[in-house]
Protein backbone atom coordinates (compact mmCIF):
# COMPACT_ATOMS: atom_id res chain seq x y z
CA UNK A 1 0.00 0.00 0.00
CA UNK A 2 1.00 3.26 -0.45
CA UNK A 3 -0.22 4.54 3.00
CA UNK A 4 2.10 5.18 5.80
CA UNK A 5 -0.56 4.59 8.43
CA UNK A 6 -2.65 0.99 8.18
CA UNK A 7 -5.38 2.49 10.28
CA UNK A 8 -5.79 5.65 7.65
CA UNK A 9 -6.35 2.45 5.41
CA UNK A 10 -10.01 1.72 3.91
CA UNK A 11 -11.30 -1.06 2.12
CA UNK A 12 -12.32 1.17 -0.80
CA UNK A 13 -9.01 2.52 -0.79
CA UNK A 14 -7.43 -0.85 -0.72
CA UNK A 15 -9.37 -2.40 -3.85
CA UNK A 16 -8.34 0.44 -5.89
CA UNK A 17 -4.79 -0.18 -4.63
CA UNK A 18 -5.18 -3.67 -5.76
CA UNK A 19 -6.78 -2.78 -9.12
CA UNK A 20 -3.82 -0.21 -9.78
CA UNK A 21 -1.60 -3.27 -9.09
CA UNK A 22 -3.65 -5.44 -11.54
CA UNK A 23 -3.04 -2.95 -14.24
CA UNK A 24 0.02 -2.25 -13.98
CA UNK A 25 0.24 -6.09 -14.61
CA UNK A 26 -1.67 -6.49 -17.58
CA UNK A 27 0.38 -3.50 -19.29
CA UNK A 28 3.38 -5.53 -18.75
CA UNK A 29 1.77 -8.28 -19.92
CA UNK A 30 0.69 -6.62 -23.07
CA UNK A 31 4.08 -5.43 -23.60
CA UNK A 32 5.85 -8.46 -22.82
CA UNK A 33 5.32 -11.65 -25.19
CA UNK A 34 7.58 -14.20 -23.00
CA UNK A 35 5.88 -12.68 -19.38
CA UNK A 36 2.61 -13.70 -21.64
CA UNK A 37 3.46 -16.61 -22.62
CA UNK A 38 4.86 -17.65 -19.08
CA UNK A 39 1.62 -16.82 -17.46
CA UNK A 40 -0.88 -18.54 -20.45
CA UNK A 41 -1.63 -21.82 -18.56
CA UNK A 42 -1.27 -19.85 -14.57
CA UNK A 43 -3.26 -18.16 -12.15
CA UNK A 44 -2.18 -15.21 -10.82
CA UNK A 45 -2.56 -14.00 -7.48
CA UNK A 46 -2.37 -10.39 -6.48
CA UNK A 47 -1.25 -9.10 -3.28
CA UNK A 48 -1.52 -5.90 -1.43
CA UNK A 49 0.77 -5.27 1.55
CA UNK A 50 1.51 -2.75 4.19
CA UNK A 51 5.43 -2.45 4.56
CA UNK A 52 5.74 -1.12 8.06
CA UNK A 53 9.66 -0.63 7.95
CA UNK A 54 10.84 -4.15 9.64
CA UNK A 55 8.48 -6.28 7.59
CA UNK A 56 5.45 -6.49 5.56
CA UNK A 57 1.66 -7.22 6.71
CA UNK A 58 -0.97 -9.06 4.09
CA UNK A 59 -3.72 -6.45 3.42
CA UNK A 60 -5.96 -8.27 0.93
CA UNK A 61 -5.37 -10.91 -2.00
CA UNK A 62 -7.22 -11.25 -5.16
CA UNK A 63 -7.21 -15.04 -7.44
CA UNK A 64 -9.33 -15.50 -10.02
CA UNK A 65 -11.77 -13.05 -8.88
CA UNK A 66 -12.38 -13.81 -5.05
CA UNK A 67 -10.89 -11.09 -2.99
CA UNK A 68 -9.57 -12.66 0.60
CA UNK A 69 -8.94 -9.84 3.54
CA UNK A 70 -6.23 -10.48 5.74
CA UNK A 71 -6.89 -7.48 7.76
CA UNK A 72 -9.99 -5.93 9.53
CA UNK A 73 -10.54 -2.20 7.61
CA UNK A 74 -13.23 0.12 8.17
CA UNK A 75 -15.42 0.36 4.83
Amino acid sequence: STYNNLENLTKQIALKELQEIKDLFQKMVDISPELKEFIEDKSVEFNLTFDYGQGAIGVCSEKEGKIIWEVNLAE
